[in-house]
């Protein structure tokens, strides 16, 4: 009897420990640590944080002011840099002192913060010439209303501007607004014109917010005819102006132009 009791309280442990050991080896597998899943970033964001509220091209780069110093250009032969002190600046109303510049330079480029309105306007007066540049406007800080109008950046190269100046002074405009861009306007009082524009064009032609967009104006007595990024896209015909400064204009939204080069014919 000793000994049966002796084996059956030896089998009774031996199940008892392997009972243990299945136990543990199940808390060990079935773990009660969280599972930490990557980190994805915001809506409208991309992994490095730069907002995108358009669709970029493949040339797209972020929009920093830092781009512009990096900047290496050479005009064409037969044209001449224009600088920011080939221009002096006008505004409807006086800037704030606190405020910072509406207009400044940055290596060769001109940047414009678009507030308050005015212009820059040549120290010199032009009548037939060729004027390229290119401009971009900020991409949007994606804050506006779902009810609100479609993001639409706003400035314009102003040609022929005729004194005194004001907010719009008499000239003509090519058109910097990003659904008119390249078309051709009258200011101030200049007689209307009528131009043959391609919206058609203008919309294949047209690089996204952020992007640099190339104008080519070219002034012939008095006509004008506009270039997008080498694509035609306006022609007006003589106004009753047809000599003056050439203007940027600042209209509330940021703006960076860069390599402003003209040819006088």
């Amino acid at each position: 009897m000793t000994t049966n009791r002796m084996l059956l309280r030896f089998e009774n442990v031996t199940y008892m420990l392997l009972s243990c050991s299945v136990a543990v080896g199940l808390m060990g597998c079935s773990s009660s640590a969280p599972v930490v899943e990557a980190q994805k970033p915001p809506p409208n964001e991309t992994a490095k944080g730069q907002l995108q509220t358009s669709e970029p091209s493949a040339g797209w780069s972020p929009w920093r002011k830092e781009d512009l110093t990096a900047d290496e250009f050479s005009p064409e032969e037969g044209f001449r840099e224009l600088s920011f002190s080939d221009f002096e600046s006008f505004f409807a109303k006086p800037p704030k002192t606190e405020a910072e510049p509406t207009w400044s330079a940055v290596s060769k480029a001109i940047v414009c913060t678009g507030k308050p309105k005015g212009y820059l306007y040549s120290k010199e007066k032009f009548k037939d010439f060729t004027l390229r540049l290119e401009l971009r406007f900020a991409p949007s800080a994606g804050s506006e209303a779902k009810d609100s109008k479609p993001f639409d950046p706003n400035s314009g190269v102003m040609i022929y501007i005729t004194e005194p100046h004001k907010q719009w002074p008499k000239s003509l405009e090519v058109q910097g607004r990003f659904s008119e861009l390249a078309t051709i306007k009258a200011n101030g009082g200049a007689t209307k014109v009528e131009p043959t524009d391609d919206a058609t064009v203008r919309e294949s032609a047209r690089k996204p917010f952020g992007e640099w967009n190339g104008l080519e104006i070219v002034s012939k007595s008095g006509s004008l005819t506009v270039l997008l990024n080498g694509q035609k896209i306006c022609e007006s015909q003589p106004s009753d102006v047809s000599e003056g400064s050439i203007g940027l204009q600042a209209e509330d939204f940021a703006v960076h132009f860069r390599r402003l080069r003209i040819r006088v014919e």
